[in-house]
């Protein structure tokens, strides 16, 4: 960090936090390695199971590199953006622990993990729409974080990725008003909302959740043929597709 300004004497607080931020994060990530590592599992399981897990990582980190960039952030083009969504959230939340547990159970069949990887990725697009959603639209209270915080950090929502790429030029103009703003109102969030909703970008959130419900849906009887495990897997995508926090 000695580029960055770094004085070992009087260190600056935004870099002391930044480097803490990386070490714990580089260490959360060890942990979750050893925990796997160590598990009670054949050693050839964990070992596939570990190609497994580090190719997941390596793709997170990509749309996170894709995310903190400066041609990324919410001028970025629909292809980004969507990358951005499915290595960053999609496949991190919902492949990598269901292929990870499929391995370790011992199964082989090419065409069930070929499904549960299907499975699992409508799940994860559907938990990151819902996220987006409840982001301006959800209870405070409930979400565990401010309302409209993703407008401040000019995050790339899938709302906000519909304004600019697909709306009429009068939606993306009073979009752009309000995001990376220091701090936003009530007012804004209203304003926000009108937005959202009147460009259609709710209602096409919505529709897409819908879509990817469906298809996780039809990919169960390929999962599995248990009437239990059916039903459970169909649970998993109401409880994230109806969530509120």
């Amino acid at each position: 960090l000695a580029g960055y300004g770094w004085d070992h004497h009087h260190p600056k607080p935004e870099l002391f936090g930044i480097a803490n931020a990386i070490s714990i994060g580089d260490t959360g990530f060890y942990l979750s390695w050893q925990k796997l590592l160590s598990a009670n599992f054949d050693s050839d399981l964990i070992l596939q199971a570990s190609r497994v897990y580090a190719d997941y990582i390596i793709r997170l980190t990509y749309g996170q590199i894709l995310d903190v960039s400066n041609i990324s952030k919410w001028q970025a083009n629909g292809d980004e953006v969507l990358k951005i969504f499915r290595y960053k959230t999609a496949e991190y939340t919902g492949c990598l622990p269901l292929e990870i547990g499929y391995i370790l159970s011992g199964q082989a069949d090419g065409k069930k993990q070929k499904a549960l990887f299907d499975y699992g990725l409508n799940f994860g697009w559907i938990f990151q729409i819902q996220d987006d959603i409840l982001g301006i639209f959800g209870d405070q209270k409930k979400i565990g974080k401010p309302i409209g915080s993703d407008l401040i950090q000019a995050k790339n929502t899938i709302l906000v990725w519909y304004v600019l790429n697909r709306a009429e030029s009068v939606y993306k103009r009073r979009l752009l008003d309000l995001i990376g703003r220091l701090k936003i109102t009530p007012a804004m969030i209203d304003e926000a909302k009108q937005v959202f909703i009147g460009s259609g970008a709710y209602d096409y959130a919505q529709d897409l959740m819908q879509k990817h419900f469906n298809q996780g849906f039809k990919l169960i009887p390929k999962i599995t043929g248990d009437a239990t495990k059916q039903a459970l897997l169909e649970s998993f995508l109401y409880l994230v597709w109806r969530r509120q926090k």
